[in-house]
């Protein structure tokens, strides 16, 4: 007996199988579970296993639904994040007010680094294309809104190591978030201080804060800046000074270009063999 699509596929028990109805929650549940791909040679974003999705929204159960997917990614339930932050991009473009509040209310939690914040906007653009007869971008007042908080409510020096670690993916930048969502830092010197190195660039931003009298908060966050800039710059005759930062500021190798990749690795190894002569 074939699984019909109402049906789903059942269960195996004893000698004979059987076949029972499989909600959309259940579905759901199966499907932000596994990990499937998400877009054709072309590049075009294709939606698959997700009308389950779309039928619990249609059903009021939207609330539910990022409630699932809070769920799914707190706990660890996912090897990857790509189908819970496909399924939240869905409820953020629902239609359905509460729905789209939800998702958007539940992002900060759910993309807890760019990486999944870049990805999850790369989403939101894309479904646009394939589901909005005006091929929309998705930048609506709620994206733009969303995207500047998700910015302006950290920390700043975690803002400054996520700018330097994760400085793009999926063919996104922070510059390019931070343009299109038109996030202003108002009276947070600090977070502002890091946005500018963003948008304008270390030179720029070293010459508008170094000063006398600089806040402690801010002196910190421009020797981080200044770290990381040093790293990414520096000859391997300066290997030693190097070395230090990549300890003291517990610099990645994502903070030099892929080219130079090799100097870092040089690095780190001098800050492994000094730690082993210290435990020596």
């Amino acid at each position: 007996m074939a699984a019909t699509s109402d049906q789903d596929e059942g269960i195996v028990t004893g000698s004979s199988p059987s076949l029972w109805p499989v909600d959309d929650l259940n579905r759901l549940r199966r499907n932000l579970c596994v990990e499937s791909e998400f877009y054709q040679c072309d590049g075009t974003l294709v939606i698959k296993h997700m009308d389950c999705l779309y039928n619990l929204i249609a059903n009021q159960q939207g609330i539910k639904v990022v409630r699932e997917i809070e769920e799914f990614s707190k706990n660890g339930r996912t090897a990857k994040q790509h189908s819970l932050l496909l399924a939240l991009a869905v409820c953020a473009r629902s239609e359905d007010l509460k729905t789209k509040q939800a998702a958007y209310r539940a992002l900060p939690e759910i993309c807890r680094i760019p990486t999944y914040l870049f990805l999850f906007v790369k989403f939101v653009e894309d479904l646009g294309k394939i589901t909005d007869t005006k091929q929309s971008t998705g930048w609506g007042r709620a994206l733009r809104r969303a995207v500047s908080s998700w910015y302006l409510t950290k920390d700043p020096k975690q803002l400054a190591v996520f700018v330097t670690k994760y400085q793009q993916r999926n063919g996104w930048s922070h510059k390019d978030l931070l343009r299109l969502s038109h996030t202003n830092p108002k009276e947070n010197k600090a977070i502002a201080m890091v946005l500018q190195f963003v948008m304008r660039g270390w030179k720029k931003t070293k010459e508008d804060y170094i000063q006398d009298g600089l806040p402690d908060d801010l002196r910190s966050l421009l020797q981080y800046l200044d770290a990381v800039e040093t790293v990414k710059h520096a000859s391997i005759e300066e290997g030693q000074k190097v070395a230090a930062l990549i300890e003291e500021y517990k610099l990645g190798i994502t903070v030099v270009e892929k080219p130079r990749e090799h100097l870092w690795l040089l690095w780190l190894a001098a800050v492994i063999l000094r730690s082993l002569v210290t435990l020596g």
